[in-house]
């Protein structure tokens, strides 16, 4: 894979990585036979400054933060629409809302999170937005949505996950315990 990859995502065919480097370009890469796809689109042609965080929505359109807008492009790359806040730029982070009808991003230069509708595209679109407080250069989102990961059932996780919890629960609290004995021996003089 080339050097100075950023942003990432996985398509939901499971072979098809788009990715970033901060240029204007999103990229593609095939995980499975380990070479380079022809570029996806390229966010400086439609508006945007560079490429940073993207996102695969379940319908195979791509969002992706693009300084001063986030840009949207369907399956083929074709560039659908941006989304807008007038006076903001650095739109750098961007996540899917568990919903799957909104996608929240933020900006470095104002330090706040955008929620935005999907397809809602135009200029000062934000459905809501607050301040962070601090430095904003990524956002998670309890429950978010990806496309190249397995199903889940509602957020339960899976068993193997059950079974590492347990284990690490498990690691916990034999190491307690031990610490406990340890220092019951133990009796100063």
């Amino acid at each position: 894979m080339p050097q100075n990859t950023d942003w990432q995502d996985l398509a939901a065919d499971q072979t098809t990585l788009f990715y970033n480097d901060e240029g204007g370009a999103i990229r593609r890469w095939n995980v499975a036979t380990d070479t380079a796809l022809p570029d996806f689109a390229n966010n400086i042609a439609n508006g945007g400054s560079n490429s940073f965080a993207l996102r695969i929505l379940a319908n195979g359109d791509v969002l992706s933060a693009a300084g001063g807008i986030v840009t949207q492009y369907d399956a083929l790359g074709a560039f659908l629409g941006s989304y807008d806040v007038s006076g903001v730029d650095s739109f750098f982070a961007l996540n899917l809302d568990p919903d799957g009808t909104h996608f929240w991003s933020g900006s470095f230069s104002t330090n706040s999170l955008y929620e935005f509708t999907i397809g809602n595209f135009g200029s000062d679109v934000s459905d809501f937005s607050f301040a962070t407080g601090g430095a904003l250069f990524g956002v998670a989102l309890a429950g978010e949505l990806t496309v190249g990961g397995p199903p889940t059932d509602n957020g339960v996780p899976e068993p193997a996950t059950w079974a590492m919890m347990l284990l690490g629960f498990g690691a916990i609290g034999y190491q307690m315990r031990r610490t406990r004995r340890i220092k019951m021996s133990y009796r100063p003089a």
